[in-house]
């Protein structure tokens, strides 16, 4: 069954959607530079705000929210900071999923990472859309707390990674 919802919707007990991503921080929809987004609708184009863009999450006992992106067009901070809002959470254990990162510019990725390091996280676990560089420069910033995400890595929150980088 599809639901289409603009609030956070409890998919399961314990684990929910984010919501409309609510645009809180610097982060740009996460264009590449000099590009927009469009949608077509009756026949007449208007900028792709992005609205349905969201994420999963679920707070683990004693350890805090974990969140579960996809491509997190509206940014993973803005993201972060939208489960921290809805959780009632100054810290977020973790995340695991796409960043959207692919193509920022150095600038762009130091902003990023020094907003990511104020969440707390114990785990951090992009993939897909972020990019070799950002991926990279990832596990560079936060080596105790980069797991690399493929194809059949199991992460187990709250349990130590056999491998965080294979």
């Amino acid at each position: 069954m599809f639901v289409r919802a603009r609030e956070p919707v409890e998919v399961v007990p314990g684990f929910w959607t984010t919501g409309e991503v609510e645009m809180k921080s610097f982060e740009d929809r996460c264009l590449v530079e000099g590009t927009k987004r469009i949608l077509i609708v009756d026949g007449e184009e208007i900028d792709d705000l992005l609205l349905d863009d969201l994420a999963l999450w679920g707070v683990v006992d004693s350890l805090g929210p974990f969140v579960v992106t996809g491509c997190a067009h509206t940014g993973i901070v803005n993201t972060l900071l939208q489960v921290q809002q809805l959780c009632g959470s100054e810290t977020i254990y973790g995340f695991t999923g796409g960043t959207h990162l692919i193509e920022k510019t150095d600038s762009y990725l130091n902003r990023t990472f020094k907003s990511l390091a104020g969440f707390g996280m114990k785990v951090m676990s992009a993939c897909h859309c972020t990019g070799f560089k950002a991926t990279s420069m990832l596990w560079q910033r936060f080596p105790e707390e980069f797991i690399l995400n493929y194809c059949g890595q199991i992460i187990e929150v709250g349990k130590e990674p056999e491998h965080r980088i294979v």
